[in-house]
């Protein structure tokens, strides 16, 4: 798995939902109390972040609710000018006087918000982006932050291309007269010996959408 640099050690905040959603307002899916119930939860957390609730009102939009055993989970859309993402806020509870308390991810996802008022086009991101990593591939808009002293942003973010060959190696052959000769024994040819290279790291790219800023961090691999 890729983790950015210790710099962007970021948390994604957008999880992508599988299949197919349905898009509603809380008046809509008023007859599922319980999913009502955790809307409202959710809702109310993510304002106490920094969001005003008139800006929620404008930007967030409901577009379901998980309310199985294990899990627990409000999707809202996001959207701003040309960019829109969904946000997920996986919720656990406890019990206090026979009283649901419900606890909520986006409170550390999030962090501290604040009301986001203008963006830059998408073009100009996206050739900001080109600036920043050169071929690149896997845009996505996302709400985040890049650090934990940071407001949550919207960001464009992406990776860049790394040129290699299938398996993921760069061979070069060493040859000479279908062979190289051997030093020590000049009558006898050594087989052809592949050298492999080390790859290119793979950098990540994310442009701040409302100032045209881009921070870049190098991924590394894991076991």
């Amino acid at each position: 798995m890729l983790n950015p640099a210790p710099i962007f050690a970021a948390v994604l905040l957008v999880v992508w939902a599988n299949g197919p959603v349905k898009e509603g307002t809380l008046d809509e899916v008023s007859t599922l109390q319980p999913s009502v119930e955790l809307a409202q939860s959710s809702r109310k957390a993510i304002i106490e972040t920094g969001f005003s609730a008139r800006y929620f009102e404008e930007h967030f939009r409901l577009l379901e609710t998980f309310d199985k055993p294990g899990d627990m989970r409000v999707v809202w859309r996001f959207s701003m000018n040309e960019y829109a993402v969904r946000v997920t806020d996986a919720l656990g509870y406890y019990t206090e006087n026979q009283k649901r308390i419900y606890v909520h991810s986006v409170r550390n996802t999030l962090g501290e918000t604040r009301d986001i008022s203008r963006t830059i086009p998408r073009r100009r991101a996206q050739a900001l982006m080109r600036t920043c990593l050169g071929r690149h591939a896997g845009e996505a808009t996302v709400l985040m932050r890049l650090s934990p002293a940071e407001k949550a942003s919207l960001y464009l973010t992406a990776h860049s291309i790394i040129g290699s060959n299938p398996d993921g190696a760069e061979r070069s052959r060493e040859t000479k007269s279908g062979g190289r000769v051997s030093k020590q024994n000049p009558q006898i040819d050594e087989p052809e010996r592949e050298v492999i290279k080390p790859r290119r790291p793979m950098y990540l790219g994310y442009i701040n959408l409302e100032t045209g800023k881009c921070s870049r961090g190098r991924a590394v691999a894991t076991p």
